[in-house]
């Protein structure tokens, strides 16, 4: 069966089911939870979390994790190149990716030599003289995509690490992650910057900001002042940035970007459940868009439909949000598509990590041949 993507242009205008901040419950501050870890799981939860290293799937999941973060611990410390378009920018994303991953390995495994690796990168980041790329650098512009891409390792390392680490060094993580990162992005999202307003809320960028600015703020908060103001403006765009999505569940910029940007808003999403109670998964569009990669995706699996930005290749970074929103809505045909994906590509080292921890062991997969159409029409895909 060839499960195909058509893009039409259509004359009618669709308008989403739109979400405001009014319609999301706000829950009162006496019940968020104060305790570090808190973001992605608990204290409590650690255990049961280390039994699915011997389980199947997140077996293998873990073995390949294990096996990436070895490789960190033989090899030199991110640093930019010395040429290339976003050059700083990947080396974040390198730096963001080794932390956590030896952090998540680290309380798995409880070997010291994962700590130490973190402790060594985060020092690193630290000592940047930059985190804006000099790519994006212009005039009244303060952060960027490697802001945020820092800001999300920072808070990640900060909840996950909080017993483990100095009380020096969460000290100047805090510091930095709160004066060089998320202050700097909420400054630009509240002037108004392109990626804060109506012509960027359709933008990669608006999820990967303002995720950041909200795991920072999720991380920090009840211990910096300024984070439970992160927290309501990123609530505040990342709203107004689902509810630039199709309601049939496409992405305007292609699969690619719908996995970047929606992925980072699903980040801040999970942890804001976690942390406050209050719930974003309630947005009709991120359950409509399990399937748009569903169609999307060529049916031998060699790459997905290449329109916009999106490229031909990268389905394995599909693997992880494809895990967690098929959980989240219990969608069986997202859930086969993913774990099809894993069986003939492989993990995705960059997410591997998420595919870990998202995996849910209780949605059994059912292959979309026979249960749903063919194809499917998504107008916002044009």
């Amino acid at each position: 069966m060839r499960f195909k993507l058509l893009s039409i242009m259509i004359l009618i205008i669709l308008v989403p089911s739109l979400m405001r901040l009014q319609d999301i419950t706000v829950v009162a501050e006496e019940s968020i939870v104060k305790e570090h870890p808190r973001l992605f799981f608990t204290k409590s939860d650690i255990p049961n979390i280390k039994e699915r290293i011997h389980m199947n799937v997140t077996n293998e999941l873990f073995l390949k994790l294990r096996s990436l973060c070895d490789k960190y611990l033989k090899s030199d410390m991110p640093k930019p190149k010395s040429s290339g378009w976003c050059r700083y920018l990947y080396a974040a994303r390198k730096a963001q990716v080794q932390m956590i991953q030896c952090a998540l390995m680290f309380l798995l495994t409880e070997d010291k030599s994962y700590l130490d690796r973190v402790r060594a990168v985060v020092k690193t980041v630290l000592s940047w003289d930059n985190w804006i790329d000099p790519d994006h650098m212009k005039p009244g512009v303060h952060s960027d995509l490697m802001t945020a891409e820092i800001a999300i390792g920072l808070a990640i390392i900060y909840d996950w690490l909080y017993d483990y680490l100095p009380q020096d060094e969460l000290s100047e993580i805090r510091r930095a992650l709160s004066e060089r990162a998320a202050s700097q992005i909420y400054a630009d999202s509240r002037a108004g910057i392109w990626w804060a307003s109506s012509d960027g809320y359709s933008s990669n960028w608006c999820g990967v900001m303002h995720g950041g600015l909200g795991l920072a703020g999720l991380a920090l908060l009840g211990e910096v002042p300024e984070a439970k103001f992160w927290i309501i403006q990123a609530k505040e765009k990342i709203l107004a940035f689902l509810n630039s999505g199709d309601p049939d569940g496409a992405w305007s910029e292609g699969v690619s970007y719908w996995e970047y940007g929606i992925g980072h808003a699903v980040l801040f999403i999970e942890a804001l459940r976690r942390v406050t109670g209050e719930d974003l998964y309630k947005h009709p569009y991120l359950k409509a868009s399990c399937l748009f990669p569903v169609y999307a995706i060529m049916p031998d699996f060699s790459g997905q439909v290449n329109f916009a930005d999106s490229s031909y290749e990268g389905i394995t970074r599909l693997i992880w949000l494809l895990f967690r929103l098929s959980s989240e809505y219990r969608n069986p045909y997202s859930q086969w598509t993913a774990l099809k994906i894993l069986e003939m590509r492989g993990s995705n080292s960059w997410r591997t990590h998420w595919e870990f921890l998202w995996f849910d062991h209780t949605l059994k997969p059912i292959c979309p041949e026979g249960h749903l159409p063919n194809s499917k029409v998504f107008h916002g895909a044009r």
